[in-house]
């Protein structure tokens, strides 16, 4: 018959073959320990007033959720500001007439998103349109989203145009075997093309922050690459420990999307934010009742 070799069906057990495999785990679990032991140590970015804040907002959302959890394109930038990443504001509209209005209000150029939360690869289905100059341009663009979207696209939000800079994309993922995962790596529409990314369990370190963005293959185009300006690594490290914040403190926060963050000179921006909620499960009776 021989030796049996698979793991026993026991929940909650980790089962290795070997007693290297066993000595890396606990070298690891004891590693991870550590550091959680000292994250209170670290001087954390988001104050607790405005943590305060977001986990009432993410408290309510459950209570009313819809779309699957995804939270509206404004509730999302919300957060975004709440935790101390600039954003560039987004001003929700509900037909081709107000869009052109607030474009106007706004300053051209802008750009205009179908509003509705699910829609996640925008511009793959003509739900996004950047770089418009004037009325003209705005209201042909409206009208062709909604050609192409009908009940879908939710009105729109009509955005300034971000400062040139690096294209980012920052993102949480909270895996229920491992917990909350931060990821971080080239960023815009090529994003899943390039695949270069760099991902590390929640919470971070400023060290581990640091390393992280370094890793990139891309890392080069932060620092001036072929004459451009340098992009502010500092304020893009800062963005990236309040999103591994948001991710250890939070942890109702499935999944959250910022594609692109620009990262410019004197700072970043964030231009699309998507998160998605879910119910910790990891939460007590008591709080499972007040969600």
């Amino acid at each position: 018959g021989g030796p049996d070799l698979h793991p026993p069906m026991t929940t909650g057990v980790s089962w290795v073959t070997s007693p290297r495999d066993a000595a890396l785990v606990l070298r690891g679990m004891v590693s991870r320990s550590e550091w959680l032991a000292s994250y209170e140590e670290v001087a954390l970015p988001i104050p607790d007033d405005a943590l305060d804040r977001i986990r009432t907002i993410v408290t309510t959302a459950l209570r009313r959720s819809k779309d699957q959890g995804w939270l509206s394109a404004t509730t999302a930038f919300e957060i975004m500001q709440l935790a101390g990443v600039h954003v560039a504001g987004p001003v929700h509209v509900s037909n081709a007439e107000q869009a052109v209005a607030v474009a106007a209000a706004i300053g051209f150029p802008v750009s205009i998103k179908a509003a509705s939360p699910t829609l996640l690869h925008r511009s793959d289905l003509g739900a996004v349109r950047i770089g418009l100059l004037d009325d003209p341009d705005v209201l042909s663009a409206y009208q062709s989203m909604e050609r192409a979207l009908g009940d879908d696209m939710r009105g729109a939000f009509v955005q300034p145009m971000a400062e040139t800079g690096v294209e980012v994309i920052m993102g949480i993922k909270n895996d229920p075997q491992f917990g909350s995962l931060v990821l971080v790596g080239a960023g815009g529409r090529n994003a899943e093309i390039w695949r270069d990314t760099s991902v590390h369990l929640a919470p971070l370190g400023p060290t581990a922050a640091k390393e992280m963005i370094q890793s990139l293959r891309s890392y080069r185009l932060l620092t001036g690459f072929r004459g451009a300006s340098p992009a502010d690594e500092g304020a893009l490290t800062d963005a990236l420990l309040r999103l591994a914040q948001l991710a250890a403190e939070v942890p109702e926060i499935a999944e959250m999307d910022v594609n692109p963050i620009i990262v410019h000179p004197m700072g970043v921006t964030a231009v699309d934010v998507k998160i998605r909620l879910a119910a910790n499960p990891n939460a007590t009776d008591d709080e499972l009742r007040r969600v």
